[in-house]
């Protein structure tokens, strides 16, 4: 059940109900921005209950939307169930960093990860850091494994989520009260 462990570590971290004025994401559930998905039906389901901050609605439909989303647009979708297959905790990882930043920036966290740990190309060539994650990414992953151990490729990854949220932080001092963002990293 590799899907249903990254989710339910993920929503940990992501509480419930939030609509903060200084979280760019703007009124979320669960990890699920309005803003970026206004079509997506637990909205309606949201909006008749409006709870408080970080407050979790206990609706079981809901609770299934929620998950349906995660799985299919953010699991399946970037090939989560095939790095799964390779690195347990980089697939679990790169779910964290799908809800907390948006796909297209784990998708280069990741291959940023790998062309760093090519030796400078001697092992096997870059890729473009574009964050589509395609079967280019796939088998760049792949040898990346043969070369690296597990560990270290999960490291890395995570160095790139920590830097992240400190530059955002120091551009921009209101993101200092998202300090919670680095229990996401342990």
């Amino acid at each position: 059940m590799p899907f249903i462990n990254a989710f339910t570590k993920t929503m940990i971290s992501e509480g419930g109900y939030s609509n903060d004025p200084d979280d760019s994401g703007g009124e979320t559930y669960r990890g699920i921005t309005k803003k970026n998905f206004p079509n997506w039906e637990g909205w309606v389901i949201v909006d008749q209950h409006k709870p408080k901050y970080l407050e979790i609605i206990n609706d079981s439909n809901l609770e299934y939307l929620v998950k349906d989303f995660y799985e299919k647009n953010f699991w399946v979708a970037n090939k989560l169930d095939q790095i799964d297959q390779l690195i347990p905790d980089l697939a679990e990882r790169m779910f964290d960093v799908l809800v907390n930043m948006g796909p297209s920036r784990a998708g280069k966290f990741l291959q940023q990860t790998v062309n760093i740990l090519n030796q400078n190309g001697k092992l096997y060539p870059d890729i473009t850091v574009d964050g589509a994650i395609g079967p280019g990414t796939i088998n760049t992953l792949k040898s990346c494994i043969k070369n690296n151990p597990p560990k270290r490729v999960v490291a890395v990854f995570t160095a790139f989520q920590g830097s992240f949220y400190i530059d955002l932080m120091t551009k921009n001092q209101t993101q200092e009260k998202f300090v919670g963002w680095f229990d996401r990293l342990i």
